[in-house]
């Protein structure tokens, strides 16, 4: 191996490790991070003790998001669970680098021996799941990217077998690549407008569509078999998974207004995305340079073997435009950024080995020269700024709350079981944290008390889920519920302390606050409890 190639292959490795670094100091404190992991853990816990998702329990996720947060349920720990997830990223690295492999077998990309654009690929992966926006956090965004990615390798596994494209084993391949497409798109719905546009352009352009089209649609059945098979063993199982995975999205997307950003914007705000310092676009100008110059070649060649060069990227390219395009129907935020790492890495790695085969020694150095400046800035930002600098500290606020958090976890730890019954409907951390089962059916503040302003419907009614000041009261003032720890959230309705105060008084039993006796000093926090 030559100089050079040993020296970015070292950076890349640093990188990774400096990667690691970063999620071992991150804080772990409940609110330095996304509030939806403390939902997503409490509705884990929840399937540990046996009660699946929309079984008197209720988030606006699929099924399979409480399957996923199982382990780190279990293991009940923040740094754990961002481990797992890092771990996850760097097996959809390998992946990533052995599918690029593949498609260069497969004629699809143009791999010069020895190449390290498969192992670049693999580490750019990872750098852009951990670093951009939301990315340690591990969220479910984490999750549609690795079944992204094994979709994408079975694919390159079926574009490289020597098998004749009607072939058992192709065929099988499609079926497994289009069950992971359907399980990444339960993780985030949204994928299911750029997944259709590049099945739908395969469909087109396959010289056998017919074959193709019943591999995807078998896919399509095995996952959403997957989904719906355990609810077939709870009473009125198919009922709650009907309007818990699509009556209660479908009545709340109708109450949403989405198209305030326009399609321009949104681009742009992808586009100057961080990542270590860097904005995104900074990443795609070589690998745009590599694209231009197989454009050029196809377009005065006869043959159509350069043409098939730009099948892979453009399919990612198209899946790009339709995502974007999509986010502007839904609510967009940040973190959704992350759904761009795998058609971007597949467009990267289509150019940069164009730029590092080609004949022209200028380009191939200026090539080289921006790999190697582009891996010294990942590596100061990443690897020395997490190893060598200090971790960042969270906001004053975050560490007095968790101090109160601290005090509470204290006193519910010193009770006997039979009277550590709670209910922490804005602060769903305190239940994973001390395993204690929340009373709501809604999980976390934005579905406990006030279900996103869903009016009462059949689908309300067969979950369980409480509309209305009236329901919401009486889920507070369940006999379970010997405590109730409150967090105010909303200037006006169910989340304000005056609502509490108002159905407090309509119990028969005496309830006393507590907030004074704990020293919970930052006043966000309320205790009380239920007097015999």
């Amino acid at each position: 191996m030559s100089r050079p190639r040993i020296v970015l292959t070292v950076l890349w490795w640093l990188t990774l490790v400096g990667l690691a670094v970063r999620v071992w100091r991150a804080s772990t404190i409940a609110g330095s991070y996304d509030g939806e992991i403390d939902s997503l853990l409490v509705l884990a816990q929840r399937g540990l003790h046996g009660t699946l998702l929309y079984q008197e329990s209720y988030l606006r996720q699929w099924p399979i998001a409480q399957w996923l947060f199982a382990p780190s349920a279990w293991l009940g720990s923040i740094r754990a669970h961002r481990l797992l997830v890092l771990g996850l990223d760097l097996l959809a690295g390998l992946l990533m680098s052995l599918s690029v492999r593949n498609f260069s077998t497969a004629g699809l990309i143009h791999l010069k021996p020895r190449s390290l654009v498969p192992l670049a690929s693999g580490v750019l992966l990872v750098v852009l799941a951990q670093k951009l926006p939301g990315g340690i956090a591990g969220s479910l965004h984490q999750f549609a990217n690795g079944f992204l990615v094994l979709g994408v390798y079975l694919l390159s596994l079926a574009a490289d077998g020597q098998e004749p494209p009607g072939s058992r084993i192709r065929w099988r391949l499609l079926a497994a690549a289009s069950t992971f497409a359907l399980l990444a798109v339960a993780c985030f719905f949204t994928l299911i407008y750029p997944l259709t546009w590049v099945a739908a352009l395969v469909l087109v352009h396959h010289r056998h569509p017919a074959v193709v089209a019943r591999a995807l649609i078998t896919g399509v059945a095995l996952g959403c078999a997957l989904l719906i098979v355990p609810y077939l063993f709870v009473a009125h199982g198919l009922a709650l998974l009907w309007a818990g995975a699509v009556a209660l999205p479908l009545e709340w997307a109708s109450q949403q207004i989405w198209w305030g950003e326009d399609v321009t914007s949104l681009f742009s705000e992808l586009a100057r995305m961080p990542l270590a310092g860097l904005p995104i676009w900074s990443l795609i100008l070589m690998p745009g340079a590599g694209l231009l110059l197989i454009a050029r070649r196809a377009w005065g060649s006869e043959t159509k073997h350069l043409e098939r060069l730009l099948l892979v990227p453009g399919l990612a390219i198209v899946f790009l435009l339709e995502l974007v395009w999509s986010f502007q129907r839904t609510d967009f935020n940040s973190h959704d950024g992350l759904m761009i790492v795998v058609p971007l890495v597949l467009v990267t790695a289509a150019g940069m080995a164009e730029l590092e085969r080609t004949r022209r020694r200028s380009l191939r150095v200026a090539a080289f020269a921006g790999s190697l400046i582009l891996s010294l800035i990942l590596f100061n930002n990443i690897a020395i700024a997490e190893v060598f600098g200090s971790p960042s500290r969270p906001a004053k606020l975050v560490t007095a709350l968790e101090q109160d958090r601290a005090e509470l976890r204290r006193y519910f730890s010193g009770l006997p079981e039979s009277e550590r019954g709670f209910t922490a409907p804005q602060d769903p951390a305190l239940h994973w944290q001390l395993r204690v089962p929340a009373t709501t059916v809604g999980i976390g503040p934005r579905w406990s008390l006030n279900p996103q302003g869903i009016r009462a419907s059949w689908a309300t009614r067969t979950i369980g889920l409480p509309v209305g000041q009236a329901q919401i009261c009486a889920q507070l003032l369940q006999p379970a519920n010997r405590h109730l720890v409150w967090t105010r959230t909303d200037p006006e309705g169910p989340n304000t302390e005056a609502f509490l105060r108002q159905c407090l008084n309509q119990d028969k039993a005496r309830w006393q606050e507590l907030t004074g006796e704990l020293g919970l000093r930052t006043g966000e926090f309320k205790l009380f409890r239920r007097e015999a």
